[in-house]
């Protein structure tokens, strides 16, 4: 049994480490220019939209959870933590996405009306 308990730590210490040596290398790379962070909306729960939604009424569409809106907020502060202070935010115009883009708190967002799909 406590050989077993070793090994569960020992694979959680490694995973803990590895993970926090791929966050820093992506923070790092996404401070150049030439790197991009491609992202889907935080936690909205379901799949697709209502029938009968509009882009113009978020009250129509499929919108964050709470746990999304938090969700949003933590990565937009763990960039912060990282160093990327401001960023060019693009987004499509749903509002589960501009909300995303929003909590994010990154120097405000873009609608880019291309970067959806009907």
């Amino acid at each position: 049994m406590m050989r077993q308990m070793k090994k569960l730590v020992w694979c959680a210490l490694t995973v803990l480490c590895v993970g926090t040596a791929f966050a820093s290398e992506l923070a790092d790379k996404l401070k150049q220019p030439r790197y991009a962070l491609l992202m889907r909306h935080t936690l909205a729960p379901g799949v697709g939209d209502p029938a009968g939604y509009t882009l113009k009424d978020c009250s129509t569409q499929r919108n964050l959870s709470a746990e999304g809106r938090q969700q949003a907020v933590r990565v937009g502060q763990w960039l912060r933590q990282q160093g990327v202070a401001n960023a060019q935010v693009l987004t499509s115009p749903w509002c589960r996405c501009k909300d995303t883009a929003g909590l994010l708190d990154l120097g405000g967002f873009t609608i880019r009306s291309e970067e959806h799909t009907s």
